[in-house]
């Protein structure tokens, strides 16, 4: 997604509060549940910082895509 864009705020607040214990913690459980589907959600910031996550997760093969929702509200 090279032209993607997201409020820095946001982003920073992914990145520095819990990039990496989601997706260290997301990659060992689906390594152990490979064919669950995961489920984003949130809501006013919480919406904006899943979205986010999930994008992370995704493109950085934490998980599949195609195991991926997203429900966000606010």
């Amino acid at each position: 997604m090279p032209n993607g864009k997201v409020f820095g705020y946001f982003y920073h607040h992914y990145i520095n509060d819990f990039k990496h214990i989601m997706n260290k913690e997301l990659g060992e459980i689906m390594a152990q549940y490979p064919n669950y589907t995961v489920i984003y959600t949130g809501h006013s910031m919480g919406a904006a910082v899943s979205s986010v996550a999930c994008l992370d997760a995704v493109l950085s093969g934490t998980i599949n895509g195609e195991r991926t929702q997203v429900y966000n509200f606010g």
